[in-house]
């Protein structure tokens, strides 16, 4: 992506089967890895031919309900726990929450202006460059 290297043919998407499997394996690494599986998604995407707006937003989407089922976990996994502080829904802090919801709120307009009007290149290289930081943070 960074080097806008050509992929060489099209390769055709997966059966349901295999999407399946990859999609396990990109939340299984990516939960490993302490890492968004919009930062595997998108790359994967890539490989077979998607577009790189409709990889971005599906791996947006993808995010969202990863998230929320996230936060299920920890609410049911900590609803039992008596020395939570004030604000607390199980392991979820409320205050941390809102602050979380209120910046993406607020930021995501950004992002989906910036992703339709910048040139695919561009894109890809910007998008080559968050995963280098992403994978020089989880080495140092």
């Amino acid at each position: 992506m960074l080097l806008s290297l050509k992929v060489t043919g099209r390769h055709p998407m997966p059966g349901r089967v295999a999407i399946a499997g990859s999609g396990s394996v990109i939340g299984l690494v990516a939960s490993l890895a302490g890492i968004g599986g919009g930062s595997l998604i998108v790359p994967y995407l890539s490989w077979y031919g998607v577009e790189m707006r409709r990889s971005i937003g599906t791996a947006a989407f993808c995010g969202s309900i990863i998230a929320i089922a996230g936060m299920a976990g920890f609410i049911v996994a900590g609803s039992g726990d008596d020395s939570l502080p004030p604000y607390s829904l199980g392991y979820v802090y409320l205050p941390a929450l809102m602050g979380v919801v209120c910046t993406s709120v607020l930021t995501t307009r950004y992002g989906a202006r910036m992703v339709s009007h910048l040139p695919t290149p561009t894109l890809k290289k910007i998008f080559a460059i968050f995963l280098l930081f992403v994978g020089g943070k989880m080495l140092f």
